[in-house]
């Protein structure tokens, strides 16, 4: 491919989405109930809702993977196996999985957070996420109110 021909192919179109060029209009990007709503993703698109668009399998595996990722940075803990908010990593998966097989999925996420981040005021305040970004912005504000401790 061409430097033109990507320019004209996917450049382009990647500035009109966030309203450089063209109409100038910024399309907002979907919210939670949209995407779980909406049409599933084709097996090479790369978005979609992890809680609704992953296989049970594909699920359990991410999950896993991640949770024992936040366990690594929670750091050791003496006197105790380390968990998760009260849970193990695999009671933590079944639960969530749990809540998936019951067509929980805003559920299953906010768990999800509550899960990866331990202790946090947020959560206590009834947190309820209803756009992938609000997930990512309420976790970076966790992440960097924690580095400051």
């Amino acid at each position: 491919m061409t430097d033109k021909e990507f320019e004209s192919g996917y450049a382009y179109n990647v500035r009109h989405t966030y309203g450089k060029v063209g109409k100038r209009t910024d399309y907002s990007p979907y919210s939670c109930m949209k995407i779980i709503n909406g049409q599933i993703p084709a097996s090479d698109d790369t978005h979609g809702c992890p809680f609704r668009h992953q296989s049970t399998t594909q699920l359990r595996a991410s999950l896993s993977d991640d949770l024992t990722r936040m366990l690594a940075l929670q750091g050791p803990v003496s006197g105790g196996q380390q968990t998760l908010a009260g849970a193990t990593v695999n009671s933590a998966v079944n639960e969530l999985v749990g809540l998936v097989n019951a067509h929980h999925y805003q559920i299953a996420c906010k768990r999800f957070y509550e899960l990866s981040h331990p202790e946090d005021d947020v959560v206590q305040n009834d947190l309820i996420i209803q756009h992938p970004n609000q997930f990512y912005e309420e976790s970076e504000a966790y992440w960097t109110r924690r580095e400051k401790k």
